[in-house]
């Protein structure tokens, strides 16, 4: 379903609470950075998801820590706009892929379990980038986009975050992230293995 018109306030944003700033935050920067790795990708969405994450970098710290930053809040929703718009016309990756299982399996809010798999899945993916967009991420800061994405993990306390899953689930969980749609549209195409091992990685296995 899509709607005939959109009213993106960011003034209702102002009392999102810091956790879901941040993850919500980083559901767009999810967005926008595998519209920009999709396999499907243009000239007119690398546009729109580059655009989406230099203001999801400028100002994603700046929602989180000071709320009522209305200036802020309005990059953001920008963003999430931006993204969105990308992502309607060449799909997401492998990052979605997985985290619709986790939530699925075990209610986990869909934009943590994003930005809990956004770094090791792009770490996954970057040998299969074409050189030139790598470089483009990589432009964007004195540090290289995966370190920036460790970064964002280590800044916002992302890494203590823990979600849970259980060794019983993972074999039908990586099976399915594997035939999920929005895999058709990620820069590599992994084996189920490949999807446990990335989950092993990143969640705690009971």
């Amino acid at each position: 379903m899509a709607p005939h018109m959109a009213i993106v306030d960011p003034e209702l944003t102002l009392t999102l609470p810091r956790k879901t700033t941040l993850w919500t935050g980083l559901d767009a920067l999810t967005h926008a950075l595998e519209a920009y790795a999709s396999t499907l990708s243009n000239l007119l969405s690398d546009l729109l998801a580059l655009e989406a994450i230099k203001l999801v970098l400028e100002s994603l710290g700046r929602a989180v820590n000071h709320g009522e930053n209305i200036g802020a809040r309005e990059d953001m929703a920008m963003a999430s706009l931006l993204a969105g718009a990308a992502i309607q016309q060449v799909g997401l990756g492998l990052v979605h892929a997985m985290s619709h299982q986790v939530s699925g399996f075990y209610d986990t809010p869909h934009g943590l379990t994003n930005a809990k798999l956004l770094a090791p899945v792009f770490a996954f993916n970057l040998p299969d980038m074409p050189e030139d967009k790598r470089a483009s991420l990589d432009s964007l800061s004195e540090m290289s986009f995966q370190e920036v994405l460790t970064e964002i993990d280590q800044r916002h306390g992302l890494t203590d975050e823990v979600i849970t899953i259980r060794e019983c689930d993972l074999e039908v969980m990586s099976k399915r992230a594997r035939e999920n749609v929005n895999v058709k549209t990620n820069p590599r195409h992994p084996e189920p293995s490949e999807i446990e091992s990335l989950y092993r990685s990143t969640f705690t296995v009971v």
